[in-house]
This record gives structure tokens, sequence and C-alpha cells, in this order.
């Protein structure tokens, strides 16, 4: 008998590592075809220009020979923005990039497409260390994780954020390894803060401005111990927390004084000043933004997976306060202080939201191992219970409803207009399939013995279908995509201004597969540089607002773009500068 047991194990623990050997391989996959055009701005706010900017010092690196090109080509004057100095750490992801793959598409993005192998790996250690801490061991919870694999790597957003070079990516890195951290290290342990405290730290200064929530979430978390009276705990916490996140504030001093001559704290000044204009940066807590942070790409393409998030949010945060669980409290207050700084922040949170996307697996995949299904069948019977719980389901259902319609039809920002009528129609296909689940549940409630099988069946064919949804998406914009607009551009451009210098703001988006020399400042800056280099190169693809009376702007090159914003397809356009006549 316990050889046929071991034997059976054995067998399953080979299944298990082959599908898990697929997994990782088809993940891999991602970097087939990593020059092709992106999807359009509405359909996941990434911008292909965007790119060049986000990696602006390892593009000068490569173009200059330095990050900062005004120190050695006197002949410029070049401005590195304040928040793209930030992301130190994917600048040197990137420029690794660059020197192994060369100057395309492969060099720059690679980096994104490793940084998303690598959370791809922390989220399943993740979920298997979530069930040996919470699971009983049946293969059933194997198969939660093998399933929650099996569509995280298929979903579209996701997918896209690990091709494209974007800080949301790292970001994501930083709170996948915060909380591996914080599950595999002894609890009130001096080194489990200190590592804490300083990633979180380091993930704010060194990649992106926001994740300042991470910091705040980490730091209440600590306080708590206070409130809840556990002061041997808390001083330990509180001191690993604060020389952790000392030593990283430090290294990151350092960068900036010797990199460019300030600190940690009068760039992150610097970033909110120049960000004072845009309304989505100005602090300004609202209704609207609390709406926004639900309008999101990921919820867009994962109807159902939302739904099931928001049902189960109720339950996990009962039995977090039940239990006094120390893990779940810190998923719940990092999503709590992620919702706040977007309610005062909306840093394009449609797509960065992606950051989270652990979270909501995780806040799912534990209430599934620590509901009492008995228990929830027993409920079941009360009239009152049903009345409440199916009153919930459906105010679920109709909201995640109105979100697919919101963003396809009503949002104000024309967002809408980079749907094709086929891709509306698909998404809206959620809006019935939603329904249709939670009638059969409903309608099932008197069948009290089998209600636990009835929603598990209908939930897994509910999420059958979002997968092949987003499965679709993958294949139409990404596998057998066949559009190289952008990189053709580059290469067209190489031909007439190799070697040059090439003006504009949007000139380090363009960059790749020739050799000129972008020149990055503010339109002011740019208009007195100018002046004095006649005749000059300048690219951009708005040409109405290249207006100036000094020079004017010969027209070179019209660049067609696939790309489009708005349901508008923006080219890019090369000029020539010349005196006016």
């Amino acid at each position: 008998m316990k050889i046929a047991k071991f034997s059976l194990k054995t067998k399953n623990s080979k299944t298990t590592a082959i599908f898990f050997v697929m997994i990782f391989g088809i993940f891999l996959f991602r970097s087939y075809n990593l020059d092709a055009d992106l999807p359009s701005w509405g359909m996941t706010t990434y911008q292909p220009i965007d790119e060049g900017q986000y990696v602006m010092m390892a593009i000068n690196e490569i173009e200059y020979g330095t990050w900062r090109p005004d120190t050695v080509d006197l002949d410029v004057n070049y401005y590195t923005p304040e928040h793209m100095r930030n992301n130190v750490i994917g600048n040197v992801i990137a420029y690794v990039g660059l020197k192994v793959f060369g100057d395309n598409y492969y060099g720059i993005r690679m980096g994104s497409v490793l940084l998303g192998f690598i959370n791809f790996g922390l989220f399943i250690m993740i979920l298997f260390e979530l069930k040996k801490k919470y699971g009983s061991g049946n293969r059933r919870e194997l198969l939660f994780i093998m399933g929650i694999s099996l569509y995280t790597v298929t979903e579209f957003t996701f997918l896209i954020a690990s091709r494209v070079v974007e800080p949301s990516i790292l970001r994501m890195l930083f709170i996948n390894l915060t909380i591996y951290l914080f599950l595999k290290l002894k609890e009130g342990s001096y080194s489990k803060y200190f590592l804490l405290g300083f990633l979180s730290v380091l993930s704010v200064f060194a990649v992106y401005i926001t994740n300042i929530f991470l910091v705040l979430a980490i730091g209440l978390f600590v306080l708590l111990k206070l409130i809840k009276n556990d002061k041997s705990n808390f001083f330990m916490s509180f001191f690993g927390f604060g020389s952790g996140s000392a030593f990283a504030y430090l290294l990151c001093e350092l960068y900036y004084y010797f990199g460019w001559g300030s600190s940690s704290i009068i760039n992150t000044f610097n970033i909110f000043k120049s960000f004072s204009g845009v309304s989505k940066y100005v602090a300004n807590p609202s209704l609207i933004n609390s709406f926004r942070y639900f309008l999101t790409n990921f919820n867009l393409y994962n109807a159902i997976i939302f739904v099931i998030f928001i049902i189960c949010l109720p339950i996990f945060v009962a039995k977090a306060v039940q239990t006094k669980d120390e893990f779940m409290s810190l998923l719940i207050v990092l999503y709590v202080v992620f919702f706040l700084q977007t309610m005062v922040v909306d840093d394009y949170i449609q797509r960065k939201f992606i950051i989270m996307l652990p979270l909501v697996f995780f806040v799912i995949f534990i209430t599934l191992l620590t509901t009492d299904k008995g228990k929830f069948t027993v409920l079941l019977e009360k009239p009152l219970f049903k009345l409440v719980f199916g009153s919930y389901v459906l105010a679920v259902v109709v909201f995640a409803s109105l979100i697919i319609y919101f963003r396809l039809y009503l949002i104000n920002d024309l967002t809408h207009n980079d749907f094709s009528s086929l891709n509306k129609i698909l998404l809206l296909t959620q809006i019935p399939v939603l329904f249709l689940m939670f009638i059969n549940i409903v309608l099932n409630f008197h069948k009290h013995k089998q209600i636990n099988k009835t929603i598990f069946r209908t939930i897994l064919i509910g999420v059958g279908f979002n997968m092949a949804l987003n499965f679709y998406f993958d294949s139409a914009y990404v596998w057998f995509n066949r559009s190289y607009s952008e990189k053709n551009a580059m290469i067209e451009i190489g031909k007439i201004a190799n070697d040059q210098h090439v003006y504009g703001i949007f000139s380090t988006g363009y960059t790749l597969y020739n050799t000129i020399k972008p020149v990055n400042n503010s339109a002011e800056e740019l208009d007195l540089m100018l002046i004095d280099r006649i005749p000059a190169y300048y690219l951009d693809y708005q040409p109405e607002k290249l207006i100036f009376t000094k020079y004017q702007f010969i027209e070179l090159c019209e660049y067609e773009r696939v790309y489009t914003t708005f349901g508008l397809h923006k080219n890019i356009f090369l000029y020539k500068t010349e005196n006016v006549r």
C-alpha cells in the first residue's frame, strides 16, 4: 500500500514538474515578435514613443556614450526630466539589454520580458507558500495553483506589460519580493523588516515615485503592531524597517549626488513641481478618482475575475479580522493604501493597476483555501443570507458590466475610439456571461447539497471564457501581429539623419535601428537652440504646432504609423529647419 502511494505521489510530482516547465516555456515565448507595433492607446494605454523616454539614460549611454549628453557634447543643451532620472534600475536593465541584444526593440524590451519572467516565478512560489500556510494538502489546491498559473500566463494586460518598456513590471517585482519575503522570513525579526524597508524605499527613489504607497503600507503595518500592544515585535520591526529604509535612502542619495548634483528629496520635489500642471498628478481627492480605480485595463479584459475578487474581498477581510492573520492583514493594507493613493493622484491607473495583479489572485486563492464550504452550505439554508448574498453578487455583476460599457462607450477621454467594433463586441460578451453565471447559481440555491459544486463549475466555465477572450487578444495583437511601422520609421529616419543631432521631445523614442543623437528639452529651450543651429533635424508627430517666426520647418519625410490615439493615426514627421525668407 505504501509503495503504491509513493508511486502515485512520484507520478503526480513528475506531472506537476512537466506542467510548470511547459508553463514557463510558454511564458518565455513572449520574447517572440518583440519588434511588432503595440496595440492602440485606448486598448492598453502604452505608447511606443514613451518607451525611449522611460529609459532615456540608457539610450543616451548607447548613442552618446554617457547618460548625460550635455557633459560631453557641448553642442547640445540636453535635459533629462527628474521623473526619468528616478528610474535608474530600469535604465540599467535596459542598457544591459541594448548591449546584449543590440540597438533594437529586442534590446530595449527584453529587460521587461526578463522582469516578467522573474515576477511570474515569484508569483508561483508565493502561491505554493500560501498553499503550505493555509491549505490542507489536498490535490485540488495544487490544481488551483496550476489553473491560476495557466490563466496568468495568458492574461492580456500582463502579457503586454512584460513586453513593453514601462516601469509597472519593475514595480510589480518589488511588490512580489515584499510579499515573498514577508511570507518566508520570521515575523518580528530585524532582518525581515530591514529588507522590507530597504525594498520599499528603493522602489520609490530608484524606480518610480508613486511607489510611496509601498512604504506607507509597510510603515502602517508596523504601527499596527503598536496599536495591538505587541511592543516587543513593534520595536524590532520598527528599527529594522527604519534602518533598512535609511540604508536604501543613503544609496539613492549617493546616486543623485554624484549623478546629478542633487538629492532624492529635491528630485522628488521637482517631479511633483513639473507635474503640477498635469491634472492626473494634481493632489485632488475625489469620487471620480475612486471610480477610475476600477476602470482599469485588467478589469476590462478580466471582468469575471474582477467579480470573483470583489465577492471574495469581504470574506477575506472578515477572515483576516477573525484570525488576526498577519499576512492577510498585509494584503489588505497594501490594497487599501494603493486605493487611497489613487484617490489623491490618478497616475494612469488604467494600465498601472497591473502591479496589483498578484494581490488579486492571492486574495482569491486564500479565500478558496480558507472558506468552510460546509458552513457556507448551512448559511444558504437561511433565507436572509440568500437574499443578502444574492443581492451583493448581483450588485457586483452590475458594477462590472457598467465598467465594461463605460470604458467602451461613455468614458470622456476618447479612448473608446481605439477599440474596433469586433473588439467591443467581444468585450461586451462578458456581460451576458456574468448574468448567466449569476442566474445559474441563484436557480440552484435550493439544492443545498450540490450548491458548492454548482458554484465551482459555473465559475470554472466563466473563467475559461475569460481566458479564451484573453487568448484572442494575445493572438491578434502579439503572436500574429505583423505590423512594424515604428521599427520601419526608425530605419528610414536613420537613412537620412544617422550620426546627426535630431531635436524634439519625441526624438528619444526613435533612436533604435539607427545612430541618431536625440536632443531632448522643453519646447522653449529647443526653440532657442534651433535658432543658432540652422539647418537642423527635428522630429515630431504634430506638424500643426510647428509655427515659429525666426525659422521654418521643411518636411523631409512623413512616416506612417499603425498605432492610434483616440482613434486617430498620428504619423511621425522628420523636418529640417531653414531661415525664414
